[in-house]
């Protein structure tokens, strides 16, 4: 049997590109502010530029032109209270996979050099400190 790469890849790309949650499209403002989606920039503009909106494009799978494609999304900015706060890190995930990140690459000794290879959800929260504690 043969894999329909077709089919595989509209999959993937559904999964993949898909529309983030708290974003408004351009059409969905501007049915709510009674106006055409040519204009919701231009009325949106103060907000934009005092930093109380943001806009940004997505890609996004059009399952009509079979393609991604690039769609204009508006919210309102969090308050500083409303911001997620990351978890706790999982000191054992983190010995495991720096036990890992050693075992593969022998050529990193130092502390910022394991940090660098960390995955993304450690990268920012764990410092070299806790690194250098933990290889010691």
């Amino acid at each position: 049997m043969t894999t329909n790469w077709k089919n595989l890849v509209e999959k993937q790309h559904k999964q993949t590109y898909r529309w983030p949650k708290g974003w408004d499209t351009r059409e969905e403002v501007a049915e709510q502010l009674e106006c055409s989606p040519e204009r919701v920039n231009t009325i949106l503009g103060p907000g934009i530029r005092a930093g109380e909106v943001e806009s940004q494009a997505f890609p996004v799978y059009d399952e009509v032109l079979k393609r991604v494609v690039k769609v204009v999304g508006y919210r309102t900015k969090p308050a500083k209270d409303e911001v997620p706060v990351r978890p706790p890190v999982d000191m054992d995930d983190l010995k495991a996979v720096i036990k890992a990140i050693r075992a593969r690459r022998k050529d990193l000794k130092t502390p910022a050099q394991i940090q660098k290879m960390l995955p993304q959800r450690f990268r920012g929260v764990v410092s070299t400190k806790v690194i250098a504690e933990i290889i010691s």
